[in-house]
């Protein structure tokens, strides 16, 4: 699945159960409580976001260096392309 997102061919979904099943219960409270989204809904929010996040991360099919990622992220959460 993560590799459908990394690669350049289409992105496979991930349910908010599965995410939930991965994810430590105090991350999930966490991650809540620093968006300031209700835990219930996180892993919905999440399986929306992050096929979508990590394919814009990856566009030419590799994970890139640290910095170049955190500059795309930051670039991401910014709304460029």
């Amino acid at each position: 699945m993560i590799a459908s997102w990394v690669s350049t061919g289409a992105n496979q979904p991930i349910t908010a159960e599965q995410l939930a099943r991965v994810l430590d219960p105090e991350q999930l409270r966490e991650l809540s409580r620093q968006a300031g989204i209700a835990v219930s809904r996180l892993p919905e929010a999440l399986a929306a976001l992050v096929p979508t996040l990590v394919d814009r991360l990856t566009p030419e099919g590799e994970v890139p260096g640290p910095y170049q990622l955190l500059r795309m992220a930051l670039g991401v959460l910014r709304g460029e392309k």
